[in-house]
């Protein structure tokens, strides 16, 4: 296998971003920072060689470096993607223009410290462009283009000791001085009022879907743990394990994801994602080339690599399925709980898991009814995919977009 005939490929990643440093709820500094990479890599024999460049280069030049570092021998017996043209603009147009930037959070920022003053934030605002293209001699010609606005704000009361109380953010492809407004007095209001545990033991519990206890799944969903017997789920492949609400995919869709359409070996999966567990059925690992052919897996587009770098496999978004309700359908008419700063959780070797919750609010499904003691919640990390799982809700905490809620059951006490 691998390419007989020499094969050429530009990997190109451009970015722009302006970042807002805030301090006592006032711009303090702006940085502005461009940047642009070029990757040529060369393929023949089985082998593949790579060079790049920071800024304006020569292409000539790299590729000739490309070609002289096949004598590296680095392996790559696989066929480079083809035959495939395709460009996504997944820009909306509905972030803050560059130019009016700086303004806009300086009114955004005087709107914040009149509505609450009580508090100081911190911390950054940003704005990112980006452009990434992948092209070769194969006809393969794929480009994409993104954009984000991320508000990471952390708050502290005026007079507290602590270096940081609280954390009200939003990040998304919209933006709405309003929105992101309500967003943050909710959080804020609500951690002025305290409120008790009402009740000790099983509670319905919410995460931010990017939040979600998932991280453990991903781990055994690698191909080459899967592969090499040291996943938990290596021989459960076709065997239903989770709750048949549950359903995991590997995803690059431009709703998901602010990066690009494909992976840096150039697969496109149909509709942007690719199912890795459907209604709780654990159907295949994620996966680049190599692990694929090596172990006979399914390609599920999962290389990632440096625009000077060798592909290798890596990781990418995750998108639970939706339930198709709404969170105050998934909690059936009881209160929850929505954790907001927690610890790192220790697992042991039957999955049982302990995690320290330093924030964390009392909600309805509607509003943020206000702020609980610090509290532990413990559960079992099958269980809580299992019959304890709710599903992911239909809505979100802003209409401008962002995560939705994932709900689960834990056992919830006071610290």
């Amino acid at each position: 296998m691998g390419v007989k005939q020499m094969v050429t490929e530009k990997y190109l990643k451009k970015k722009r971003t302006v970042a807002l440093h805030i301090q006592q709820t006032a711009l303090v500094s702006v940085r502005k920072r461009e940047l642009s990479q070029t990757g040529i890599r060369v393929y023949a024999n089985g082998r593949i060689g790579v060079a790049g460049a920071l800024g304006i280069c020569d292409e000539r030049e790299l590729a000739a470096r490309a070609r002289e570092n096949l004598g590296l021998k680095l392996p790559y017996p696989y066929e480079p993607s083809s035959g495939v043209v395709m460009a996504v603009d997944s820009r909306r147009g509905e972030m803050i223009p560059e130019e009016g930037f700086v303004a806009e959070i300086e009114e955004f920022l005087s709107e914040l410290r009149r509505a609450q003053p009580d508090f100081l934030f911190f911390n950054q605002i940003k704005e990112e462009w980006s452009e990434t293209r992948l092209v070769n001699e194969k006809g393969l010609d794929l480009w994409s283009q993104n954009e984000y606005i991320a508000f990471n704000l952390l708050f502290k009361e005026k007079g507290s000791p602590n270096i940081c109380d609280g954390v009200a953010g939003y990040a998304g492809k919209r933006y709405d001085r309003a929105e992101v407004l309500k967003l943050v007095n909710r959080v804020c209001n609500a951690y002025k009022n305290p409120v008790p545990l009402k009740k000790t033991g099983t509670r319905p519990v919410f995460f931010l879907e990017s939040d979600a206890p998932v991280g453990w799944i991903i781990n055994e969903l690698s191909g080459l743990n899967f592969a090499a017997g040291g996943s938990l789920f290596a021989k459960k492949r076709g065997k239903k394990v989770f709750n048949s609400k549950f359903s995991l995919a590997q995803t690059l869709h431009p709703e998901d994801t602010a990066g690009p359409f494909f992976d840096a070996e150039g697969v496109v999966n149909e509709g942007y994602r690719y199912p890795l567990i459907k209604d709780g059925v654990i159907l295949c690992p994620y996966t680049d080339k190599k692990t694929a052919a090596q172990y006979n897996l399914p390609l599920t587009g999962s290389a990632v690599a440096d625009y000077d770098g060798v592909p290798t496999l890596g990781r990418y978004g995750f998108k639970i399925s939706s339930s198709g309700r709404t969170v105050k359908e998934l909690l059936g008419g009881e209160e929850g709980i929505l954790i907001v700063i927690s610890g790192v959780a220790g697992i042991n070797t039957g999955g049982n898991f302990s995690l320290p919750v330093q924030l964390a609010f009392a909600f309805d499904g509607e509003e943020l009814i206000g702020r609980l003691p610090p509290l532990k919640v413990t559960g079992n990390a099958f269980t809580i995919f299992n019959k304890a799982y709710r599903g992911v809700s239909t809505d979100k905490p802003t209409p401008l977009g962002g995560d939705h809620f994932f709900v689960t059951e834990l056992k919830v006490e006071k610290l």
